[in-house]
């Protein structure tokens, strides 16, 4: 696991996994309320509150959008302490120098295995932060963040960290992918996280309509949806979200009350064990 000196104890089902992550978010909202932090659930999670009232039946993990002016200032507060709770501990590139340019909260009790990784980890929820994008020239901008987000996730590939591709795909295409990996296995993680970073901060200061999550790639929505958040259902916990979910959803998915192809009903695979400190 992530964390050293744990054993296994007890297996999860998929529906104890989902009663885990609503607990973890429980206590995130209470956390960054307490902070004065506005967030928005997004992507898959305020998709899955729209159309299912909580997890899209598929779905195994939680997503969550902060503005990155509020996002700079948790990292100051979780530069001091990182720990939000008994169990709960939130890590990231900009607060303890891991692999991710973006957040992640752990649940330190839970160890999980999924499909995208090739270590075990910890039960999560992400948080990424949402920064300004141009009105003008957003497509050589984007381009540019999209170079450097794949020379980091080739990066990741490289060091053993994920097979996000490579084993996706057989033939050239596999083939070309590896040297990819190999070249990007060549630059320095440290710099090439501090400069996609870089690019993403790039335009913190100005007023710009359009903000993206650019750490991990969805598409620009518009600025507007953080003026106003309000109260969502989620499974048997309340969280916050954009008023506009129709304008948000529809950026991101087009028509998202459109069940997608059962092919297309993607998960982490996540399998779950609860740990306990080993006795020494």
């Amino acid at each position: 696991w992530r964390g050293e000196g744990k054993m296994a104890k007890e297996q999860l089902d998929s529906i104890e996994i989902k009663i885990e992550l609503c607990r973890m978010l429980k206590e995130l909202d209470e956390y960054l309320g307490g902070h004065g932090i506005q967030y928005s659930i997004m992507s898959g999670t305020l998709l899955g509150a729209v159309r299912h009232g909580g997890f899209i039946p598929w779905d195994d993990d939680i997503d969550i959008a902060v503005l990155r002016k509020d996002y700079d200032r948790l990292i100051e507060i979780l530069r001091k302490n990182k720990r939000i709770g008994e169990e709960l501990e939130i890590s990231g590139y900009e607060v303890d120098k891991t692999d991710m340019p973006f957040l992640k909260v752990y649940n330190k009790s839970i160890a999980v295995k999924d499909n995208l990784a090739n270590d075990p980890s910890e039960l999560w929820i992400d948080i990424f932060p949402f920064d300004n994008v141009p009105d003008r020239g957003t497509r050589s901008y984007c381009q540019r963040v999209r170079l450097m987000q794949k020379l980091y996730q080739k990066n990741l590939e490289a060091n053993g960290f994920y097979a996000l591709e490579a084993t996706r795909k057989k033939g050239i295409y596999n083939y070309l992918n590896k040297i990819v990996v190999w070249i990007a296995g060549k630059f320095n993680k440290e710099k090439l996280v501090e400069r996609y970073i870089g690019f993403c901060k790039k335009y913190k200061n100005q007023e710009c309509r359009y903000i993206q999550d650019l750490t991990w790639g969805t598409k620009a929505v518009p600025r507007a949806l953080f003026d106003e958040i309000v109260d969502y259902q989620f499974n048997d916990i309340t969280v916050k979200g954009f008023k506009d979910y129709d304008t948000y959803l529809k950026c991101v998915y087009g028509d998202y009350m459109q069940l997608p192809p059962e092919d297309q009903r993607v998960s982490h695979g996540i399998k779950a064990w609860r740990v306990t400190e080993n006795e020494k």
